[in-house]
């Protein structure tokens, strides 16, 4: 959401609203949980998405998960434009040696 949006307001026309919804009750997922939150590029990100927050054409809101608190067919009802931009609740097995070795860990 946050990543789509930068790219909404490169726009030469800020006239419109954002609203980002998120299930989580904070925003930012997995740049905030799962990285370390010390990594340079991941501080970078960070600061650009709480300056993307701040706009006054952006709102998010968050503890709202898309097709059980919304249905999409109300998001497109209520918006001019919808996108669903998400990433992965679970993992994925690969089926690649060294995968289930101690300290190797999934991205959700």
């Amino acid at each position: 959401g946050f990543y789509t949006t930068q790219e909404l307001l490169k726009s030469p026309s800020h006239q419109f609203q954002v609203d980002i919804f998120e299930k989580s009750a904070v925003p930012f997922g997995l740049v905030r949980y799962g990285v370390a939150p010390d990594h340079p590029e991941v501080k970078n990100c960070i600061t650009t998405f709480e300056e993307i927050a701040a706009r006054p054409n952006v709102r998010f809101l968050g503890n709202v998960a898309v097709g059980y608190d919304i249905k999409v067919e109300e998001l497109l009802d209520r918006y001019h434009v919808v996108v669903l931009a998400y990433g992965a609740g679970s993992d994925n097995k690969l089926g690649i040696p060294g995968e289930e070795a101690a300290g190797c860990y999934g991205s959700s």
